[in-house]
């Protein structure tokens, strides 16, 4: 999505940063669905406490 749309994500380079493209996505979203408009996180949303804890350590490595 990021090759489409300015600022999405592409979750195969940043998959780290989940949690800040979902709060990017519900700050962007519009209930009138538009052209590069998606509600894909809706389903983030759902899987990423599941995998939190291993993204908190990977964000935690890097900021080292």
């Amino acid at each position: 999505m990021n090759t489409k749309v300015s600022g999405g994500f592409d979750s195969r380079k940043h998959p780290i940063f989940i949690q800040k493209a979902i709060d990017n996505a519900k700050s962007k979203f519009d209930e009138d669905i538009t052209v590069g408009s998606t509600e894909i996180f809706k389903l983030a949303e759902n899987f990423y406490p599941l995998v939190k804890e291993k993204i908190d350590e990977a964000l935690k490595e890097q900021s080292i």
